[in-house]
Parts: C-alpha cells; sequence; structure tokens
C-alpha cells in the first residue's frame, strides 16, 4: 500500500493509496512479446515486475497513471501558524505560507475527481465538509474554496483533514502516454534480466522525464 508523508514543522501531509488500480500500465502478454518469452510459466512474476516498475515510475515522475484512489491527511488548512513562529514585524514571504489559503495542492496528480473531504474537530467529532463549498481545478490540481466560503475551524491539532480523491490519467492503458507506458515495459525488462537490480534504468528514466514534477505539490 503506497504512503508518502510529506513533513514539515507545521503541517504534516500523509498520502496513501486506499483502491489500487484496476489494470496494469502494460500487460503481461505485451511485456512478453516485448522480452520473447514463450509459455505461461512466468507470467505471475512477470506481474510483480511490472507492478514493481509501475510504482518506481509513479513515484519517480510524482504522478498517478491508471485512476487509483488515495487519501491525504493533514494536520490542518493551513501551512504556517504565524503567531507561534514569527514576532512583530513586516515580512516578505510568499502569500502560501500564511492563514488559511482558499486552496489545497493535491498529489499525484493528474487529479480526476474529489470524493469527500472529512474533517475532526478538537472533540474528535468527523464531519463531511460540503462539495457545494468548493471546487477542483483539475488543470492545477487544486481543490479551490468557492467565493462566500470558508475552511472549518475548531479542528484538533493533528490529522484534522482528510481528502479523499481519485486521480490517474485513466482507467485503462491506452489512457496513459505512451511514454510512461514505454518506459515501464523497459524497466520491467531490465529487473527480469538483471535479478536483484531495482535501480530505474537510464532509458527508461529519459522516457518519463517530460512527466516529472519537481516535487509533490507541483501539478
Amino acid at each position: 500500500m503506497l504512503q508518502s508523508p510529506i513533513i514539515d514543522n507545521f503541517n504534516r501531509r500523509t498520502l496513501r493509496r486506499t483502491v489500487n488500480p484496476a489494470t496494469k500500465v502494460i500487460s503481461v502478454t505485451d511485456l512478453k512479446a516485448y522480452l520473447k518469452i514463450d509459455g505461461t510459466d512466468e507470467d505471475t512474476i512477470l506481474g510483480y515486475l511490472i507492478d514493481a516498475a509501475t510504482d518506481l515510475a509513479e513515484v519517480y515522475c510524482r504522478r498517478a497513471f491508471i485512476s487509483q484512489t488515495f487519501k491525504l491527511t493533514m494536520d490542518g488548512f493551513s501551512g504556517i501558524a504565524v503567531d507561534d513562529l514569527l514576532g512583530a514585524g513586516v515580512y516578505n514571504l510568499p502569500r502560501g505560507n500564511f492563514g488559511n489559503a482558499n486552496f489545497i495542492e493535491l498529489m499525484r496528480p493528474p487529479i480526476v475527481s474529489i470524493t469527500s473531504i472529512t474533517t475532526y474537530n478538537t472533540a474528535n467529532t468527523s464531519a463531511v465538509f460540503s462539495s457545494a463549498s468548493y471546487m477542483l481545478d483539475i488543470n492545477g490540481g487544486r481543490v479551490c474554496l468557492n467565493d462566500g466560503y470558508a475552511w472549518p475551524t475548531a479542528l484538533r491539532n493533528k490529522a484534522a483533514v482528510e481528502i479523499i480523491y481519485v486521480a490517474g490519467y485513466g482507467s485503462t492503458t491506452a489512457d496513459v502516454p505512451s511514454g510512461i507506458r514505454t518506459a515501464v515495459m523497459m524497466q520491467a525488462a531490465s529487473m527480469y534480466e538483471c535479478r536483484g537490480s531495482a535501480d530505474l534504468v537510464a532509458a527508461a528514466q529519459g522516457l518519463l522525464d517530460p512527466f516529472r514534477l519537481l516535487d509533490d505539490l507541483m501539478a
């Protein structure tokens, strides 16, 4: 199960995959054709290698390939509590560092849909944040507050927000860009031919570079 914590001193963000892709980025049949393998004796092993190669490629690109569901858990909606960090004075810092921003960056784009946003108050009671209060910026990979709405307040200090969403290029192999599919093919083949090697090979890395995000919060 994929977990990807993004930790700073003010707001821990942990990503967990809750629903796996329904299909593989490449098929076992295609990998067998690439490796020129006949028969079915190694089909199970080849399936494992495809999954491992896909995980490596997704982590490298910081993207989801085939549609899958994630749960993003955050301590709160704001990044830095100004009163806790800075004293009196004038500061020239990015706007996103302070207060309750009107959007939340989501990891592992492209983002398909938001399933729910759940918050927990100081009594550990959960509440579902109304979908009428926000919208999904698909191109930007963000959840944005609608005009006139605000994020819930009086939340507990830790793990106060859970966002469940679907991410990926689509539900079928054909939805994934061919460069990514070829890279996964090359990586799985390398892991088959060089037993014990798990490094992302240069050829696969070169194909993945155009799809790679600079960090987990950039879509």
